[in-house]
């Protein structure tokens, strides 16, 4: 996704500008988004027991082992926030800045649908409000994607189309694989 690309890029930056190693920069990086999204946990659930297991939970695969999932943890979380808040515009946004840097996060997307649209229930279809979500979550959803496409061009439809395309299990794929494990 573009996002990530801009993220490695930053850290390649700020390793050049601070006179610090590459793998340095990356590392700090990563340890500043496990301390921020632990942070943005903390002020969701006000739970300093499960702030600390949530931070334990990702220390190995983030700062450890170096996995960029981490990048996109707290726009991940706020955007979760605010659809627990029903803030749509900001859910938009921060959902979709989320699935910039890693794909992965789409694949809940239909369960996040059912949720926008307040279903619990199978007769729960015919009283959804269709124009409301249109205004409030499909037309800023339309709007950031015609953005990113100003952006970055095709690009990130191939991007996509690659991932959804990948034939193996791949950290880099958002294929059938991963809704089986």
């Amino acid at each position: 996704p573009p996002l990530c690309a801009v993220i490695l890029y930053s850290i390649s930056r700020m390793s050049s500008l601070a006179g610090l190693d590459i793998r340095i920069c990356f590392k700090l990086s990563l340890f500043g988004m496990l301390l921020l999204s632990t942070g943005i946990f903390w002020w969701w659930t006000r739970n300093g027991l499960l702030a600390v297991l949530f931070e334990l939970s990702l220390v190995l695969s983030s700062t450890v082992l170096g996995y960029t999932d981490i990048h996109m943890t707290p726009t991940f979380l706020l955007s979760l926030w605010a659809l627990q808040k029903k803030r749509w515009l900001l859910f938009t946004l921060l959902y979709g800045v989320t699935c910039l840097i890693k794909w992965q996060p789409i694949i809940i997307a239909p369960v996040i649908l059912l949720h926008i649209l307040g279903i619990h229930r199978w007769r729960d279809w015919q009283s959804i409000d269709y124009k409301g979500i249109g205004f409030r979550v499909v037309f800023p959803a339309l709007a950031g994607f015609l953005l990113v496409l100003f952006f970055f061009r095709w690009g990130v439809v191939y991007a996509f189309l690659n991932a959804i395309r990948e034939p193996v299990f791949s950290g880099n794929a958002l294929n059938l694989n991963w809704l089986v494990t």
